[in-house]
């Protein structure tokens, strides 16, 4: 009996969107950035555009955000009527499922059949690097899950308007995402992809004048104030070497690989070098950035499905065996993914931070880096510093301040911090140092009250002299 896979990749799409629901489950965001995209998406639908000036953040700066992703977010929100909430998450959830739908249909046109395309769209769809970064509350760059491999189609079909509307749409929404895609448009071009090579100027020019377009959109902004050395490590998650991540980011699809490569003189895979080369150089960058793992997964399960494909060919009296085993290391896969996203604070910590919204508006709050977003959006009230960094005002010496009167919260530090009209210090209980230090020294010095401490987080009011 053949099988209809495009009514199974109907099942797939609602299974994976089942598995990405679990965000709504958390007592708080498993990301402390959804918190500031969820605060701009709102002012956005308050005031019906795009804010100019952001009075939380940094105690108030030029709103220097990339302003697609939330202008996307609220225009749902309007269009749908939904509360902000709930509209970030379903448009979340509707471009993870698309994504899935969009590897499928690229997997057919490089894989040439429905059967080894479904187990493309299959695995991908719960590789656990993929979930990570495409749940419920996504971010910007992970729109890529379903933009590149459109970008492809496109590349392929020779669209050239559509693509220099994705390479600005994409300007837009996440510039590093964009310079990633520029760089496999470069390698699309670089291993023959397409018959004939004098086309490759069109192609560059339909991406690269666009981006260029839409790029220019930043030049508006504080050039001077855009700490590039940050910028890059902190937008592309820079860290040592990570194996344990770059292995579990592929889970299963590791063994389906090193099959693939036992046996690729038998597997037909459409223009391989130029897979191939996605494949290693998007692992290099996984071992250094965990936000690779979005821009792994494609060409991982490209390769990865014909020898599943083949697997199932070789054991067909044990066809049942073999894909009960695929079921249950598909499950193990989601289970590492649900077990590791977890709220970033606990209910007292949020719980502490909506109490904030009774302080004076003009006096502002200091925190640890991310912190600061929860504070913004649960109270309303302005912070010292945030986890922003691009065109973020005096960046380095706010944080040497916060540093510093976390470390020694002496005389001194709370004068520094009177100067610039900060009364309030936010700690919570999973503080990477220890907040004991921190209480004991601030109260023995007589520097500051402790006005709050609900067992998940405190709240310190600076003593006026």
């Amino acid at each position: 009996m053949a099988i209809d896979y495009r009514k199974l990749l109907i099942l797939l799409v609602v299974s994976a969107l089942l598995v990405r629901v679990l965000p709504l489950s958390l007592s708080s965001f498993p990301d402390p950035d959804h918190y500031y995209h969820l605060r701009i998406t709102s002012d956005i639908v308050q005031q019906n555009r795009l804010p100019a000036w952001d009075a939380l953040s940094f105690q108030g700066r030029v709103h220097t955000y990339y302003p697609l992703f939330h202008m996307i977010m609220a225009s749902f929100a309007l269009l749908t009527n939904l509360p902000v909430y709930y509209a970030y998450a379903l448009v979340s959830l509707l471009v993870a499922g698309a994504g899935v739908i969009a590897v499928f249909s690229l997997s057919i046109r490089i894989l040439g059949n429905e059967r080894t395309a479904f187990f493309a769209a299959l695995l991908f769809a719960f590789l656990p690097g993929v979930l990570i970064r495409s749940m419920a509350f996504t971010r910007p760059d992970s729109l890529s899950l379903l933009l590149i491999p459109v970008m492809l189609l496109f590349l392929m079909d020779r669209k050239w308007v559509a693509l220099g509307c994705l390479a600005l749409f994409l300007g837009w929404l996440h510039p590093f995402t964009s310079i990633i895609a520029g760089g496999l448009v470069v390698l699309f071009v670089g291993n023959g992809f397409l018959e004939h090579q004098r086309i490759a100027w069109k192609i560059v020019m339909a991406y690269g004048l666009p981006w260029v377009v839409g790029v220019l959109y930043y030049v508006r902004f504080p050039l001077d104030e855009l700490v590039l050395g940050r910028t890059f490590a902190t937008s592309s998650e820079l860290q040592p070497l990570e194996f344990d991540f770059a292995f579990l980011a592929l889970g299963i699809v590791w063994v389906f690989l090193g099959i693939a490569w036992m046996e690729r003189r038998r597997f037909s895979v459409k223009h391989r070098g130029f897979w191939f080369a996605w494949l290693v150089i998007s692992f290099l960058m996984l071992l250094l950035a965990p936000r690779a793992s979005i821009f792994i997964a494609l060409p991982a399960v490209i390769f990865a499905a014909p020898a599943v494909v083949a697997a199932l060919k070789r054991s067909a009296p044990f066809q049942p065996v073999l894909l009960g085993i695929l079921a249950v290391s598909i499950s193990l896969m989601v289970l590492v993914f649900s077990t590791g996203v977890q709220g970033q604070y606990s209910r007292e910590a949020v719980s502490a931070a909506e109490w904030l919204s009774v302080v004076p508006e003009e006096q502002g709050v200091l925190s640890a880096w991310d912190r600061g977003h929860l504070i913004t959006y649960a109270s309303g009230r302005k912070v010292f510093m945030d986890g922003y960094f691009e065109f973020a005002d005096q960046l380095d010496a706010r944080h040497a301040i916060v540093l510093h009167t976390f470390q020694f919260p002496d005389a001194d530090a709370w004068a520094s911090l009177r100067e610039k009209n900060v009364r309030y210090v936010f700690i919570d209980g999973d503080l990477f140092f220890d907040s004991l230090v921190f209480s004991d020294s601030v109260e023995h010095l007589g520097a500051a009250n402790r006005i709050l401490d609900n067992g998940g987080a405190q709240i310190y009011q600076g003593r006026v002299k």
